[in-house]
């Protein structure tokens, strides 16, 4: 066991190898009731192919997501079951470059990470499965595509990007799950659901010694590698597909509106990922934050109201920023916001601006760490990124307002994709 402590924190981590190569992290949180516990693999909806001997297979779009719910039945039998039984809430999720499974609760924490690794590692795929499976995803698909929001995202992501599969929905297509297969599945999950490849992250109420006799008691199967993880190339252009805005109708009250910016990740100034977040997320709010004239400026003119949202996606070979709101006047909003992205070189940042707002970051990151399910997620999210969460403070530290500045420029010339939806 590997103790780390991050004392300006005041958090403690320990980093524990399991015999068949899963890492294991464990963050105590005494002052909790409840622990909670994740399993992720690096297996999301970006990843679109795979080698097996110096073969290269096609993985179709939303197979990862396929996967998680495969995993929850198992001969017709609901394995989230068994969770409820034992007094916990079990869930999944599937994002672009990862896979989680988890559940929370206040005792019997054994059983449930037993019965955790057991739906995660010994999966059933059966023809009969597969097929049904495809009928409860195609649903769901069209569940989705009720959703202005979801239907937003989606139709913004597919202007923004030409070639690189986030343009892709999670779920996938109708057609791209209809090939999905028994064999597929097996291939990939043996691939990518490797222990080694894996990492489970337990935060909350719990005992060091009891955790670690439970680790060493864990069954986790040997699974023999058949393929080999190789991350394609993408070649991404820099320019948006198009830069003129798209008009759906669909039977909304409000107008949804949105605008991405496209950033190019080669002009990043920092390799490391949780920096640029921090340095964008300190950039946007001198210049869109609630306490700016603009944003002020946008709320008497009735442009924007509380739904507006700014959400920053920083990967290693993809970066933007999605601004959003419902409002009736959705023109005025993507018009504005277009125009003021644009003249971002007329508006100066001050040297107290810039520490006022960096102490309001890590403000909201400090009382972030009050969560548990905030704690366990960032946790794993960074860990895939060769990061740590709780080095935020050090990141921060070596920001300055040049980095703010950079950010700006990167911005400014970033090119957008803009959307409404229209009653």
């Amino acid at each position: 066991m590997r103790k780390m402590a991050y004392n300006a924190l005041q958090e403690t981590t320990y980093h524990i190898s399991h015999d068949s190569g899963l890492s294991i992290i464990v963050i105590p949180k005494p002052n909790f009731h409840k622990t909670y516990v994740t399993l992720t693999t690096p297996f999301g909806a970006n990843t679109t192919s795979l080698t097996k001997n110096n073969e290269t297979i096609d993985i179709p779009l939303g197979t990862a997501h396929f996967l998680e719910h495969k995993l929850f039945d198992r001969d017709g039998e609901e394995l989230s079951t068994l969770f409820a039984k034992h007094h916990a809430s079990v869930n999944a999720y599937t994002q672009n470059n990862q896979t989680t499974y988890l559940f929370s609760c206040t005792d019997e924490l054994n059983t449930n990470i037993n019965s955790l690794i057991d739906l995660v590692f010994n999966p059933t795929f059966t023809t009969e499965g597969v097929t049904k499976e495809i009928s409860v995803i195609a649903e769901e698909i069209d569940m989705y595509q009720d959703d202005p929001n979801a239907i937003m995202y989606e139709e913004l992501m597919n202007n923004m990007y030409h070639v690189h599969p986030a343009k892709h929905p999670v779920l996938g297509t109708k057609e791209s799950i209809a090939t999905i297969t028994p064999d597929l599945l097996t291939t990939v999950h043996k691939t990518y659901y490797h222990p080694e490849e894996m990492v489970m992250v337990i935060a909350g109420n719990v005992n060091l010694d009891t955790i670690q006799s439970l680790i060493t008691q864990l069954t986790i199967p040997t699974i023999e590698r058949h393929t080999t993880v190789k991350d394609p190339v993408i070649n991404e252009p820099e320019d948006v597909v198009t830069t003129s805005l798209k008009m759906i109708e669909k039977d909304v009250f409000v107008p949804h509106s949105a605008l991405g910016a496209k950033l190019t990740p080669s002009a990043l100034s920092d390799q490391h990922i949780m920096k640029q977040e921090l340095i964008y997320a300190m950039l946007l709010e001198l210049i869109v934050g609630k306490s700016t004239n603009q944003h002020q400026q946008w709320i008497e003119e009735g442009i924007i109201n509380d739904s507006f949202d700014v959400d920053i996606t920083i990967e290693s070979d993809a970066a933007y920023i999605l601004f959003s709101c419902n409002t009736p006047k959705a023109d005025s909003f993507i018009d504005s916001l277009d125009s003021y992205l644009n003249t971002l070189n007329d508006i100066s940042i001050n040297e107290t601006d810039f520490k006022r707002v960096k102490k309001q970051i890590l403000g909201g990151f400090i009382h972030a760490l009050n969560s548990i399910e905030y704690i366990a997620n960032q946790f794993t999210k960074y860990h895939f990124l060769n990061d740590n969460l709780f080095d935020i403070l050090t990141y921060s530290k070596h920001i300055t307002i040049d980095d703010i500045k950079h950010a700006k420029d990167v911005l400014q010339k970033a090119t957008t994709a803009k959307i409404i939806i229209k009653k």
